[in-house]
């Protein structure tokens, strides 16, 4: 049986890594900095550059559309996730501008709050109009497009009792 040189193997274990899920090149850089030599590393991630089985902005672009479609985040969590994905910022703003092209932030909101709404009441106060506000901004959306949409869809006590401060 032969041994492997530390570049195949490590060539063997950022492949086993990225057959489990999309990793951004810094999430695998990190991964395989504990064990790797750092020229080999950069070496590693190059070449799986060149196969194109590691790409930051397919990575950045999959992972936003996902999670705004199938979990209804926001465009500012899904920014904030990317740069902990250890995205490069400068590909993950490229991605958002990419996204908010592509969608319709009031759209998703709309459509949040009725599945939201399904299992809970509307707001009828200032504390749980406070808290869903609140719930809202957590998920990523802008404040002023909460409100707005908002405005539009909690009763008007809520608002009163809420705007009398």
């Amino acid at each position: 049986m032969t041994r492997e040189n530390p570049a195949q193997a490590l060539m063997h274990k950022a492949t086993r890594l990225l057959a489990r899920r999309a990793h951004s090149r810094g999430e695998l850089h990190a991964k395989l900095a504990k064990s790797a030599d750092p020229a080999d590393l950069e070496a590693v991630l190059d070449r799986l550059e060149e196969l194109g089985l590691l790409n930051d902005a397919e990575y950045a672009y999959n992972f936003a559309s996902s999670r705004i479609r199938e979990r209804s985040w926001g465009s500012a969590r899904v920014y904030q996730a990317l740069l902990r994905r250890k995205v490069p910022a400068a590909v993950a703003a490229r991605t958002m501008e990419r996204i908010r092209g592509e969608t319709d932030d009031r759209a998703l909101i709309e459509t949040y709050l009725e599945r939201y709404w399904r299992t809970r009441s509307r707001p009828r106060n200032r504390a749980e109009l406070s808290r869903l506000i609140g719930h809202l901004s957590r998920r990523g959306y802008g404040d002023e497009l909460i409100i707005d949409v908002l405005h539009r869809r909690v009763p008007a006590e809520a608002w009163r009792d809420f705007e009398s401060d």
